[in-house]
């Protein structure tokens, strides 16, 4: 298994790959607590798309994943790879897509997402306002706006 950092506008992007699979994409910890070794710069053909990304650009990240999680977790990230650049969905539409009225449910799967930006978390807002976010909602915010995504 490899680490790899990308330098991001939100901090220090760390990305897992495991036999060739990209299984957790996450954001440093802000003092470096999760940095104690200097990690390779995330391979070009990927950091590319990281790139275009911050740069306002629409990206389909067609990257080799590994989704572990639940059956449950995993037909939520399904549908969060599904909501296009530039626009959200809230969890209860999701979990109106996957016939389940377990709208806390459909929230815990999408914060428990292990691949930052490439599966599109940030995407999911509640049905009034920005609901929440794992690494707070300025980032949240910093990468809905960059995507010129309204949040009603």
């Amino acid at each position: 298994m490899g680490v790899y950092q990308y330098p991001s506008p939100i901090g220090t992007i760390l990305l897992s790959m495991k036999s060739g699979y990209f299984t957790k994409i996450w954001l440093s910890k802000p003092n470096g607590g999760d940095c104690r070794e200097a990690y390779p710069a995330l391979p070009r053909e990927f950091a590319a798309d990281f790139d275009r990304y911050f740069g306002g650009v629409p990206v389909r990240f067609a990257w080799p994943l590994r989704l572990d999680g639940t059956p449950f977790q995993n037909r939520v990230w399904q549908v969060l790879k599904k909501i296009p650049y530039g626009c959200t969905t809230t969890y209860k539409q999701i979990g109106d897509q996957l016939e389940t009225k377990g709208y806390r449910a459909v929230g815990s799967a999408v914060g428990a997402n292990p691949l930052l930006i490439v599966i599109p978390c940030h995407r999911a807002v509640a049905a009034k306002g920005m609901g929440g976010f794992a690494y707070g909602l300025t980032v949240k915010r910093f990468l809905l706006e960059l995507e010129k995504a309204a949040v009603k």
